[in-house]
């Protein structure tokens, strides 16, 4: 979220703990699936008979699709676009956040930067098991 609006928001009262619970519920199911896509590319590599390159260029696809996926519809589409955070957070309407695109550039590019490094340690493990 755009630090303008990390300001803005402050002073906002917590949500319910009902709705915690759900967005925490939901959070963890995200992460458990990650985590199963992870590991189930790998075992079947692996089943496959992958080589390296292969697993490498598989995980690289999978990173980067995550990656798209948060830039264009998180980033974009959901802050930019819609009034999705404006209905939770109704001190923020017109706020100049919700137009600048590319906030967290530097965190983006470093986690691009670091995606070759855990793909070659992941197929490394996975050619090692296998």
């Amino acid at each position: 979220m755009p630090q303008e609006l990390k300001e803005e928001t402050k002073d906002h009262p917590n949500p319910p703990l009902w709705r915690m619970i759900i967005g925490f519920t939901a959070y963890i199911l995200g992460v458990l699936f990650a985590i199963g896509i992870s590991v189930y590319a790998g075992y079947e590599g692996i089943c496959r008979g992958y080589g390296f390159w292969e697993i490498f260029l598989r995980y690289m696809i999978i990173l980067f699709g995550f990656k798209l996926f948060d830039v264009v519809v998180l980033d974009w589409w959901l802050i930019t676009k819609t009034q999705f955070f404006q209905h939770f957070f109704p001190e923020t309407r017109g706020s100049k956040g919700y137009k600048r695109f590319g906030f967290n550039k530097k965190e983006q590019v470093m986690q691009i930067v670091a995606f070759p490094c855990v793909c070659a340690v992941i197929a490394a493990v996975c050619v090692w098991i296998g």
